[in-house]
């Protein structure tokens, strides 16, 4: 088709790319990735991140991905309000403040939804469905974002 898969670089927007996760079908000419841990108890909560800013990045997101791998997700930047629309799995969506703090979690939001607008929200952080329970995220945790190296 023509199309780069994605590389890997880091700051606070983009598509996960990681083991199990279909790299052919991320198109991208550079992308940051960052790991993301509850700052309190110091558990990863995302192992390798993509961080979408762009309008183009956030616009594509994660459609066209047949599912995101156990420690993988995406960071939309900025964002208030996410859709599943043309999405083929459910994802845990986290919105986050200026300061990475959780401020609402909508768990498994399925494909073909539309998440609630949340004014607070500075980011959303998209995650495998089930991921939020499984780490213990929920409204008030802080968050870490550590950006990886590129590469």
């Amino acid at each position: 088709m023509g199309r780069r898969a994605v590389g890997g670089s880091a700051r606070l927007a983009g598509v996960a790319v990681g083991v199990g996760f279909p790299a052919r079908l991320l198109y991208a000419s550079s992308m940051r990735y960052v790991k993301v841990i509850d700052a309190a108890r110091r558990v990863a909560v995302a192992d390798r991140v993509g961080v979408a800013e762009t309008p183009s990045s956030r616009r594509r997101g994660l459609l066209g991905t047949d599912a995101l791998a156990e420690g993988e997700g995406l960071l939309l930047v900025p964002c208030r309000q996410v859709h599943t629309f043309g999405m083929r799995y459910p994802v845990d969506v986290v919105f986050l403040d200026g300061s990475h703090r959780v401020v609402r979690v909508a768990g498994s939001l399925k494909p073909w939804r539309l998440s609630p607008v949340v004014w607070r929200a500075r980011a959303v952080l998209e995650l495998p469905a089930g991921r939020t329970e499984r780490t213990g995220i929920t409204e008030g945790n802080l968050l870490e974002v550590i950006s990886l190296p590129e590469g």
